[in-house]
């Protein structure tokens, strides 16, 4: 057989995701943060919440959050307006934690942060409430693709369209107060909700990061860069990328290190076969 027509007859079977997730408990009491992801063929689903409001009410508002985000939308099935799906997901959740904080008084101040990401046919889509990120990395570059919903992304705005001075805007800054989430799971008024509505086409090599903001808090976006970029030439025999970035937060020994939770999910070429 002539090598030339051989070798146009190789079908790419598409991309391969290897995943993987690594949590710390920190310095806190209990693990509020949850991790879920369900792959299925070529389509993957993947959740990240960061409990909030007391150990009851925001263990009690990631769990419920990160299996119905997955559970709700394996049974729904998702067509071709992914993103929409995503949005009137969000905002059932939304709705469900409120109605969890008026089941006990212990629960009144339930609240969660959640990510969510969905892969099907190469094509990536996000949706974002909260804190919680998620990166894409891409030639050796680690973008951030969600906003955070909180007082300091309000200031930033602010700043940029000169309705406050950039000193004030610095000065506020190194207040805990510009912490403060503007938009999260449990919050009666309606939510801001940060997505894609165009989709991201994924390619071989590309890594999905989604984490809880104890990550960030604790390594600077270029020192997590880095570790993505170091590879495994440079990490512990077994070590997952997940692990890695987790073991990285862990050595800074940070004062009132928070739940840390990462899900790494790594993108590469799939098998080709012959036809």
């Amino acid at each position: 057989m002539d090598p030339i027509n051989r070798r146009n007859r190789k079908m790419e079977k598409g991309l391969k995701f290897v995943v993987s997730t690594a949590t710390s408990i920190g310095n806190r009491e209990e693990q509020q943060d949850k991790a879920r992801v369900v792959q299925k063929e070529s389509q993957m689903i993947a959740v990240l919440c960061d409990g909030m409001g007391g150990s009851k009410g925001g263990g009690q508002a990631s769990k419920i959050a990160s299996r119905c985000f997955i559970y709700d939308l394996i049974n729904i099935g998702l067509n071709e307006t992914v993103a929409e799906n995503l949005r009137t997901e969000v905002e059932n959740l939304n709705e469900k934690i409120v109605h969890l904080q008026m089941e006990k008084d212990e629960l009144k101040t339930a609240g969660t942060t959640l990510v969510g990401v969905v892969i099907q046919q190469n094509k990536m889509w996000y949706v974002s409430v909260g804190d919680s990120r998620v990166y894409l990395y891409r030639k050796e570059k680690l973008m951030q693709l969600s906003t955070d919903h909180n007082v300091n992304e309000q200031l930033k705005k602010y700043c940029i369209e000169g309705s406050i001075s950039k000193s004030d805007y610095e000065s506020f800054c190194q207040d805990k107060r510009a912490e403060a989430l503007t938009s999260y799971l449990g919050l009666a008024k309606k939510n801001e909700i940060d997505q894609n509505n165009i989709a991201i086409e994924i390619k071989a090599n590309d890594k999905i990061i989604m984490r809880s903001d104890g990550l960030y808090k604790a390594l600077p976006t270029n020192k997590i860069q880095e570790l993505i970029t170091l590879g495994k030439k440079e990490s512990p025999k077994g070590e997952t990328l997940a692990q890695r970035l987790i073991s990285g937060a862990i050595q800074k020994q940070i004062r009132n290190f928070d739940n840390t939770t990462v899900i790494a999910i790594e993108i590469e070429k799939g098998k080709e076969e012959v036809k």
